[in-house]
């Protein structure tokens, strides 16, 4: 009688075993391959949007979009001066938040809403707009003041927290050394539609706001978590904006959804430290591994006191207090070192803001990942 020929159980076992293996192996592999490959397409975005802002700066003194300057006679929000012409708006620079800034180059073409969003977004709050206006219609005055005139769809929404899809007549303002605290609550929706961090469109890191074309000019980038000097608890973040570059040279993640927990650490697939992408003024986008490379510099002050003048590495994410471009105090409305957000709204500086008070509005109108109106987890 011929034998039967086959696998015995512990041969199916080993080779079982094998499989599995193989298949814990390789997955890892193909996860890290796919999230490279969503940072290299994550890169094209921010390259897009770098050209669409540079289109635009030149026509326009090489300045990227400032809707406060823009739209100065409030033909889309704000106070209508055409209608109103005797009625000055004192707080017209509220206007220059992420939504705006970044509508007005979707509306005029330079770019799209799809670019906004990266592939790499962590954040189920942030979507890709696909209800973006380009015009509107004679008796939508509830949108924008002046339907013909209107120079963008003011309900696009920068970030989570952001003024849009609100009455245009009515701005959404931080109440200064809040926590993202505003004025008009019953605006507060909680989607963005914007994936990507950028300097400031006030203070003066304003003057960065522009085709200025530098290679270390950090414009754009990956948004990145809450850091402090100190291993800590962030309370809404406010403090931990700003601070000196710390002796030991490492910036630790605050404790909680806001640092250590924050969504903003997988964009590069870690859960550890910050890893991502950041498009600078001449056009050129680099991926770092953290937020502070040692390429991309500022001079602390207690630096500029010594013989030699020492420059540190400058955090993305963090409003360092000791540049040495101060005069004496630091004035956080002076700074210019890099500092990255997506911004809920501009700053109102027609009452002189300066010092805290500035430093307040900016923190208030800044967003990060697990940051809320009332400070905490989305």
């Amino acid at each position: 009688m011929q034998k039967r020929k086959g696998f015995t159980l512990i041969e199916l076992l080993v080779v079982i075993s094998i499989i599995a293996l193989l298949i814990g192996i390789l997955l890892p592999a193909l996860g890290r391959a796919r999230r490279q490959a969503n940072l290299l397409k994550d890169g094209a975005n921010q390259k897009q949007i770098l050209t669409g802002m540079t289109t635009f700066a030149q026509g326009n003194r090489d300045r990227y979009p400032r809707p406060s300057e823009i739209d100065g006679r409030g033909a889309t929000e704000g106070v209508n001066l055409i209608e109103n012409p005797g009625t000055p708006d004192e707080q017209y620079r509220l206007k220059d938040r992420t939504g705006a800034a970044m509508a007005v180059l979707i509306i005029n073409g330079n770019i799209s809403t799809d670019i906004l969003w990266s592939p790499s977004e962590p954040n189920a709050n942030i979507q890709p707009d696909k209800d973006f206006r380009t015009s509107f219609a004679t008796n939508e005055t509830m949108i924008v003041n002046e339907p013909a005139l209107a120079l963008w769809d003011p309900r696009f929404k920068g970030t989570p927290l952001a003024a849009g899809r609100n009455s245009p007549s009515s701005y959404i303002q931080p109440t200064a050394g809040t926590d993202g605290a505003v004025v008009n609550s019953a605006s507060v929706g909680n989607e963005g539609n914007m994936s990507y961090a950028h300097s400031p469109i006030f203070g003066a890191r304003v003057n960065g706001w522009r085709a200025n074309f530098n290679s270390t000019a950090a414009v754009i980038g990956n948004r990145g978590p809450v850091y402090s000097d100190v291993q800590t608890t962030s309370t809404g973040g406010v403090q931990m904006q700003s601070n000196p570059h710390p002796t030991s040279g490492v910036w630790r993640l605050v404790v909680g959804r806001e640092g250590a927990e924050s969504d903003a650490l997988r964009f590069g697939g870690s859960s550890r430290s910050w890893s991502g992408n950041v498009g600078f003024s001449d056009g050129h986008v680099e991926q770092f591994n953290e937020p502070n490379p040692a390429q991309l510099v500022y001079t602390p002050l207690a630096n500029a006191q010594a013989d030699e003048i020492m420059p540190a590495p400058d955090c993305l994410f963090v409003d360092e207090n000791d540049e040495t471009a101060m005069e004496g105090n630091g004035d956080s409305h002076l700074r210019g070192n890099r500092y990255m957000r997506l911004f809920a709204t501009g700053i109102d500086t027609s009452q002189g803001a300066t010092g805290e008070d500035f430093f307040g509005q900016m923190t208030g109108a800044a967003w990060w990942d697990g940051k809320t109106v009332a400070g905490g987890g989305i």
